[in-house]
């Protein structure tokens, strides 16, 4: 997993309220996924990253939960709101 470019990085990191080396940590543990590529192979993030990213740190900070419990509790929150485009879409 190749980390953000520094401008992108330093943007989100600006955005969320978190430091720059916490972005990288989530981004490293593969808590944070990038909206698209560049050609370049650096990644950009969008605004459902600052969502995410202000998600991962309520459940850090309220629940005391470690990087685990996060891939988890996130794929869970991923496969509900998956759920739910499902079923707006076939309604």
């Amino acid at each position: 997993m190749n980390p953000p470019d520094s401008s992108s990085l330093d943007l989100i990191a600006q955005l969320s309220g978190l430091s720059h080396t916490t972005v990288l940590h989530y981004h490293a543990h593969g808590l944070l996924t990038p909206a698209t590529t560049h050609p370049a192979d650096s990644p950009a993030f969008d605004d459902a990253t600052i969502h995410r990213l202000h998600r991962i740190e309520h459940l850090r900070t309220a629940y005391g939960m470690e990087i685990a419990a996060l891939h988890l509790t996130l794929s869970l929150f991923d496969e509900i709101d998956s759920l739910r485009s499902t079923l707006r879409a076939s309604r």
